[in-house]
């Protein structure tokens, strides 16, 4: 705490930050979530007669997506704007698809079901790639923590290898119960904080 005081650092100074994405990605989570509301300016009481026009539940976590993806369908865009009127300017045909996957899907275990296509097992493949990529991530963090630590940590480094195996766990489990897109960010951020490592450990080192 002297030491604090003496150089003037905030010991929560370095946590702040941290907290700083979360004013970005939970509007970009509902965002997301529910297009209909907020990519395509549809009011809340008409996105029940979305529901009843396309034949999709409006329950669960993502029926906004299943709805936004089945205007896709022939006519379905038409029929849906005749039926809301102005309430359904807005209305857009959007596109989830990335690499020949329908990133609005939720993967499945038994990806041989209804045939096997590029689709399905693209689907299937990508919570597996950002579980591989996750513990890849938490390696190379534990490598470059290993040639900068000073002193030996045991206690640091057994949670560290409790970490290692967990976090890509809970990435294999979410992964496979929430659309794949989430998946798809998981990858780009996990190679990001590779280079980060990489690049930081490189500088601390010097």
């Amino acid at each position: 705490q002297k030491l604090y005081e003496r150089e003037k650092v905030n010991p929560m100074g370095g946590c702040l930050w941290s907290f700083l994405p979360l004013f970005i990605l939970i509007p970009l989570y509902y965002i997301i979530r529910e297009p209909l509301t907020y990519l395509m300016d549809v009011p809340k009481d008409a996105i029940a007669k979305i529901a009843e026009i396309t034949g999709i539940a409006n329950t669960g976590a993502y029926p906004q997506i299943a709805m936004a993806e089945a205007l896709n369908k022939d006519g379905m865009l038409a029929q849906v704007q005749a039926a809301l009127g102005d309430a359904g300017n807005g209305l857009f045909n959007l596109d989830f698809h990335f690499l020949g996957i329908n990133l609005a899907d939720i993967p499945n275990w038994k990806f041989w079901e209804g045939g096997l296509s590029w689709g399905s097992v693209g689907l299937f493949l990508l919570p597996l790639v950002s579980t591989a990529v996750s513990f890849l991530s938490m390696k190379v963090s534990m490598a470059t923590n290993k040639i900068n630590q000073q002193v030996k940590n045991d206690q640091m480094d057994r949670t560290n290898k409790v970490m290692m195996y967990t976090m890509p766990l809970m990435s294999l489990w979410i992964g496979f119960t929430v659309p794949a897109g989430l998946s798809v960010y998981w990858v780009a951020q996990y190679f990001v904080t590779i280079i980060q490592e990489i690049i930081c450990s490189k500088m601390l080192k010097k």
